[in-house]
């Protein structure tokens, strides 16, 4: 039993490895699961006791590479305030997207329609954004009736419209632009003010 459930999770190990690498050479939108099947030597039949479709592939794969940039990114900003952190994360993650558009955007897209509680790493990533706004709240950057949820969410969906722009020829300088006029409108714009209770001024 134990020799199989080795040979199970190196098998594993294989179809996500081969997953990467084609990901890497042919992007998601040309990658089947056929091709991973082959070059991973499995059976396609066996190829779903590992993934449920590509999409859970990709998935499976980006989940643990975009964690380790997510890490860097706030760590890097560790210290300052807490609506700059969290503004300065997604102008980080547009940063990061051009790097690799086909796949992550997908990446982001699947994402975004699944609940966080499906992948540890997502839910923790949320929860430690959530927890970057509650610390502005304890530092009274942000009022303290303000919805964590709501405001944290607002982020995320400024973040995947804008995105949406480039799917149109915009490029990373026009998204990033783009991204900052609706920070400026979360921070500046009265009904916004009014609703979030955001406190601190806006930057220059």
């Amino acid at each position: 039993m134990g020799a199989r459930d080795d040979a199970s999770r190196q098998r594993r190990l294989t179809v996500l490895q081969v997953t990467a690498d084609l990901l890497d050479e042919i992007g998601f939108n040309a990658l089947t699961l056929r091709q991973v099947a082959e070059q991973a030597n499995v059976a396609l039949g066996t190829l779903f006791l590992y993934a449920e479709n590509k999409a859970d592939l990709l998935m499976q794969v980006y989940g643990p590479r975009m964690t380790e940039r997510w890490t860097t990114m706030l760590d890097d900003s560790a210290g300052r305030p807490a609506l700059e952190r969290m503004e300065q994360y997604y102008l980080d993650c547009i940063a990061l997207y051009f790097t690799d558009k086909e796949n992550i955007r997908e990446f982001f897209r699947v994402s975004s329609q699944q609940p966080a509680a499906r992948w540890e790493w997502l839910e923790s990533l949320r929860a430690r954004l959530r927890q970057i706004l509650a610390n502005g709240v304890r530092a009274g950057e942000i009022a303290p009736n303000v919805d964590l949820d709501i405001l944290n969410s607002a982020y995320m969906a400024m973040f995947l419209v804008t995105i949406n722009e480039s799917y149109h020829g915009a490029t990373q300088q026009q998204t990033e632009r783009s991204l900052r006029v609706t920070f400026a409108i979360l921070r500046n714009g009265v009904d916004e003010r009014a609703r979030l209770g955001v406190l601190t001024p806006p930057r220059s």
